[in-house]
């Protein structure tokens, strides 16, 4: 069964939003309770951030991409906040690309995925340290800035879709589901 394309670009849009508003959410979680970079947890609460944020300009069965205007910005620092992010999910966070790992820029001066390991009993155990920081805690107010510009370019792409959609049919107060009671 073919899907309305208005409709999909409907789809599309609102699950994109929600992915900026989460990424952003998680950026301001991050900058807010300042985790420790160095430790287990910073990298994974970043390797989510990066991944949500990325996952509307990725291949999404039955969805689709975003349009190439959402990677278009108004200004250099977004731009190279976007691009970080995008290198950062393909070759960091959501795989690992170790033939890549020296072209990548990190705020330590380390290389991803180069382990440290420390001995705390040479006969019992050891450690192996956290990789490199690529995305540092201080760009969380950058990121943030970046999801609130791709919020705005959503809700100007929906605000004439809409009306588009329901033909000038009105809705009761209520939860509709898009795609079987709506539009």
């Amino acid at each position: 069964m073919a899907t309305d394309p208005k409709l999909l670009s409907f789809k599309r849009l609102n699950l994109a939003d929600l992915s900026f508003k989460q990424a952003e959410a998680l950026a301001a979680y991050i900058r807010d309770t300042r985790p420790d970079p160095t430790q287990l947890l910073y990298s994974p609460m970043v390797a989510g951030l990066v991944i949500t944020y990325m996952r509307p300009f990725v291949q999404s069965d039955g969805l689709g991409m975003l349009p190439d205007d959402f990677a278009i910005f108004p200004d250099q620092d977004l731009t190279d906040m976007h691009n970080q992010i995008k290198e950062s999910r393909h070759k960091l966070y959501a795989h690992r690309d170790l033939r890549i790992a020296p072209t990548l820029a990190t705020d330590d001066g380390s290389l991803p995925f180069e382990m440290r390991i420390s001995f705390d009993d040479p006969h019992v155990s050891y450690t192996l340290a956290p990789g490199a920081i690529e995305i540092s805690p201080s760009n969380m107010d950058q990121i943030i800035r970046l999801c609130k510009h791709q919020q705005a370019i959503v809700t100007q792409k929906l605000r004439p879709l809409v009306p588009i959609l329901t033909n000038g049919k009105s809705y009761q107060p209520g939860t509709y589901t898009v795609g079987v009671d709506f539009p």
